[in-house]
């Protein structure tokens, strides 16, 4: 819920909430298999050797784990302006609950989690456009993951600390943001090291970087979006890992977007637009002994507005993300398991304002 008011001077814009999380996930499954059986050809699968129901008991068995979970989140935030000072003040008060079933070893583990989290910044708007600030935050996430013998983790928590700058002219249709930051998070998860396809906590993950970002109408019909994030994250208290770079975070990231629109003719109401999505190699698993290839990928839209057949604040358009469907391994979280990158998605959309 938002309202707006006053209090002398000071202009106030209030935002209170609510939220609310459950989640019932049941998983049967088995992990691990005989590695002295013969593999199975995916091409041609005629191999009369294989047997489906070999297995390991030395790294595998049957998981069998009904995991519940259930979030309440309560939330107030004040706006506050005051001449060219704006300063933004938030609190959330959280409770977590979370039941786990081993059904295998009939044993249960639960977990209570109360936490309180905040947030504030404090901005100054200068008459020529730009405007610094300053902002902390903390974050508090449970995890909906759980061990491989039914153990529940502990919720992740962080602190941010971020200083900035946005230029916005008044006489120049541009938008410019850099930004600076210092992130560290406890609990997090990594792979599990004894091989399994399991997750274990890990230690505290600090990550400090730069965040640059640049918007542009060359002219009435031209608009151009540029970015560039660069990332240095490490363990700074595993034990195992400390001074390593956690897996699946690139150290460079960088897009960049055109996009034009005809105003006149028979093309009139039409944009076009292309673009691409350049993500830097990154390390794949907790130990630093293997990289993941950069990527970039294209994607284009065609959108059209419907104004122009009488329904303004309308508009159909095609977006299509991967353009020429390249292949390509996104990250990987240990030797064993990697993720490929999404093929070509193409996605129509169509909305209508009455």
């Amino acid at each position: 819920m938002q309202s707006k008011f006053a209090t002398g001077d000071i202009d106030h814009t209030l935002l209170t909430g609510v939220d609310f999380m459950r989640m019932r996930n049941d998983i049967n499954a088995w992990f691990g298999y005989d590695d002295s059986v013969p593999l199975l050809n995916l091409y041609n699968p005629v191999n009369t050797d294989f047997d489906f129901n070999a297995k390991d008991p030395a790294n595998s068995g049957p998981y069998r784990i009904l995991n519940k979970q259930k979030q309440t989140g309560v939330y107030v935030q004040d706006q506050a302006q005051w001449d060219k000072v704006l300063v933004t003040l938030g609190g959330r008060y959280d409770w977590a609950d979370q039941e786990s079933l081993n059904r295998v070893a009939g044993t249960t583990d639960k977990r209570d989690d109360k936490q309180f989290t905040w947030r504030g910044g404090v901005n100054y708007l200068f008459d020529n456009g730009v405007t610094p600030y300053f902002s902390y935050s903390e974050s508090f996430e449970p995890s909906s993951q759980v061990g491989k013998d039914g153990n529940i983790f502990a919720p992740s928590k962080g602190k941010q600390y971020e200083v900035g700058v946005k230029y916005v002219p008044e006489d120049r249709p541009i938008v410019v943001t850099g930004a600076v930051y210092n992130l560290t998070k406890t609990n997090n998860l990594m792979a599990d090291p004894e091989g399994s396809f399991f997750s274990v906590e890990g230690g505290e993950i600090r990550a400090r970087g730069v965040e640059i970002e640049a918007k542009a109408a060359l002219s009435a019909s031209v608009n151009v979006v540029g970015s560039y994030t660069y990332t240095d994250a490490e363990y700074t208290t595993d034990t195992t890992y400390k001074g390593n770079t956690p897996a699946q975070v690139p150290k460079h990231m960088a897009s960049l977007w055109a996009d034009y629109t005809f105003f006149d003719g028979p093309l009139s109401g039409l944009t076009l637009g292309t673009g691409g999505r350049y993500t830097g190699s990154s390390y794949g698993d907790p130990a630093n002994s293997f990289k993941v290839g950069s990527y970039t990928v294209v994607d284009a839209l065609v959108r059209y507005d419907l104004a122009r057949v009488g329904m303004a604040g309308s508009n159909v358009a095609l977006h299509v993300n991967n353009l020429f469907d390249r292949e390509y391994v996104a990250s990987c979280f240990n030797t064993y398991g990697c993720f490929w990158g999404a093929e070509r998605q193409v996605v129509a959309t169509a909305t209508f304002r009455f």
